[in-house]
């Protein structure tokens, strides 16, 4: 009888893999720094307006994982995520805008992202980080 338990969390354990999809799937990928696979996953799901994998595409276009880099791809990726209030895609974004690598100049634009994040009602911990982040730059900006 002490086997029941075991088989019962082995299933439990299966089911839970069973449900995992492209999206967990490129994570694991990309955590096996197979960048290529992750971009195969993700890339369809990015095409599809899933705004985190637009995130994630554009992280790998910037930094030149799985592909040639590319920051006018990554600037791409990373509107289209910030689009849709995704706060990482916002910072990149605004980053890009403020330094012009991959768009052009912008401080203008750049101001607007930050704002964006800093009046984006996301209050857990890596959403009050990145307000953190967002908020020094864009006083940089202004005492610039």
């Amino acid at each position: 009888m002490r086997t029941l338990p075991a088989i019962a969390l082995l299933l439990l354990a299966a089911m839970t893999l069973a449900r995992a999809g492209p999206f967990e799937d490129g994570v694991a990928a990309y955590d096996h720094k197979d960048y290529a696979k992750a971009l195969e996953l993700w890339l369809p799901l990015a095409r599809a307006g899933d705004p985190t994998a637009q995130f994630n595409v554009g992280v790998l276009y910037e930094k030149g994982l799985g592909v040639d880099p590319s920051a006018t791809d990554a600037a791409q990726w990373y509107l289209k995520a910030a689009e849709q209030g995704d706060l990482g895609a916002q910072y990149a974004l605004a980053v890009l805008y403020e330094s012009g690598i991959g768009v052009a100049k912008d401080v203008d634009a750049a101001r607007r992202w930050y704002h964006a994040i800093l009046d984006n009602p996301a209050s857990d911990k890596a959403a009050t980080a990145t307000k953190q982040r967002a908020q020094a730059r864009l006083a940089a900006l202004v005492n610039a």
